[in-house]
């Protein structure tokens, strides 16, 4: 069977699944990804397809169906609502996402699709695209390159918004026990709100790297060499910004692992969750053994077991999982902030706090702070400075909750637990 006859007879497929649906639910809703070509499963059509999430498309379904065929993935929602509303929807979302023009939105009642009003324009030239598409008038080269130019922009334009935002919600949050603010440096006096922001710009481009090379990969062990220097290469960045001051190493660590997970798994189809991908990633990265490469992080974990943050890693980062549950917007920033005290392994606490019993008894302060109460969060706060107590670790982690949070409501594939 000829790849051609394969994608016709995937056509008749989904609409059979079409036909069975509209015996029960008086909608029907198709999504799919309209892509040239007779490959219908590269890493841009994922791309595209995982590229929303259905919150977005403002309607409520009963029953949702994702499906992989020859003729590209796609899903099928079965929905009791007035199709024509359904459709004026999916037409606005089409227009309005910035892959919207992509993606196929068709909308059946009475097992017929609905017309759309207007007819949609070519990608390229702003033509009717039913002329473009008759009369040949782009080469397929000419759409994929610009297929290609239009969705690899979307990614790394909201990649880079995504991560900018997470580091400043954090980065303006105040009071904040020592950690670096606007208004403080708190325990650190080598840094300073402005060279944060300084560190911040420096290393986000690497972030857009370690993406632009991950959606591409045919083998992920491949390549982790290439992607740990550009992780590598952050952090010279970050250390040039900043006169050789340790701004964000920790995050560097964090967020190169997840963005190089992320890309790979949102530009292909997986069954595995995310979760899964990040934890057969940073067992790429290093084991528990790896820890021996840093000299406070080898005795943090053969004296104590205490295994910081690539411990948190090699598990899928649990303590994200859980503090996702509190964040729900920058106003939950402080108690999820607290809650990570409290709960993860902390190496940067540990150094500063020169003992366990010491490191433990700061430990039990946090769990038992009101966060609701002002007054405490000022002392604690003060306290921390007073004892030059800083954590770097869980601000890391407050940072990537709020990344990973945007992920998840930005895309239907990514769910975090």
């Amino acid at each position: 069977m000829t790849t051609s006859d394969k994608i016709l007879e995937a056509r008749e497929t989904r609409y059979n699944r079409i036909l069975k649906l509209q015996d029960t639910y008086q909608t029907v809703v198709t999504v799919k990804v309209n892509y040239p070509g007779k490959d219908k499963n590269n890493y841009l059509v994922y791309l595209i397809f995982n590229s929303f999430n259905v919150e977005q498309l403002s309607f409520s379904y009963q029953v949702m169906g994702k499906y992989i065929s020859d003729d590209g993935p796609y899903y099928l929602y079965g929905l009791n609502a007035d199709a024509e509303l359904v459709k004026e929807k999916t037409i606005q979302f089409e227009e309005n996402h910035e892959l919207g023009r992509f993606l196929d939105m068709d909308v059946y009642h009475d097992k017929e699709p609905l017309s759309r009003k207007y007819k949609r324009k070519c990608y390229i030239c702003g033509e009717p695209a039913h002329e473009c598409i008759r009369s040949k008038k782009h080469s397929f080269n000419e759409l994929n390159a610009f297929i290609r130019h239009k969705t690899i922009d979307y990614y790394t334009n909201q990649l880079y918004a995504f991560i900018d935002e997470a580091i400043m919600i954090e980065l303006d949050l105040d009071p904040k026990f020592g950690l670096v603010t606007k208004k403080t440096s708190g325990s650190h006096n080598d840094m300073n709100y402005q060279m944060m922001i300084k560190a911040k710009k420096a290393i986000i481009p690497y972030f857009i790297e370690m993406f632009k090379l991950s959606i591409k990969l045919d083998k992920f062990d491949h390549h982790i060499e290439d992607l740990r220097v550009l992780g590598i290469q952050a952090e010279i960045a970050m250390f040039k910004a900043t006169n050789n001051v340790n701004a964000y190493k920790g995050l560097i660590f964090h967020l190169g692992l997840i963005v190089s997970a992320y890309g790979y798994y949102i530009s292909r189809n997986f069954d595995k969750t995310i979760v899964e991908i990040i934890k057969e990633t940073a067992q790429l990265f290093f084991n528990l053994d790896d820890l021996a490469q840093e000299t406070f992080g080898k005795i943090a974990y053969q004296k104590h077991q205490i295994k910081g943050a690539k411990g948190e890693a090699l598990l899928g980062y649990p303590h994200v999982n859980d503090a996702l549950r509190l964040y729900n917007d920058e106003s939950d920033a402080l108690k999820t902030l607290v809650y990570l005290i409290c709960h993860i392994e902390d190496t940067n606490l540990l150094k500063r706090s020169k003992s366990l019993d010491f490191y433990v008894k700061v430990k039990k302060m946090f769990c038992k702070l009101n966060v609701n109460n002002q007054n405490e969060v000022n002392q604690l706060s003060q306290f921390c400075i007073d004892y030059r107590l800083s954590f770097g670790g869980s601000a890391d982690l407050l940072i990537v909750t709020i990344f990973i949070k945007k992920l998840m409501e930005n895309h239907q594939k990514i769910a975090f637990n």
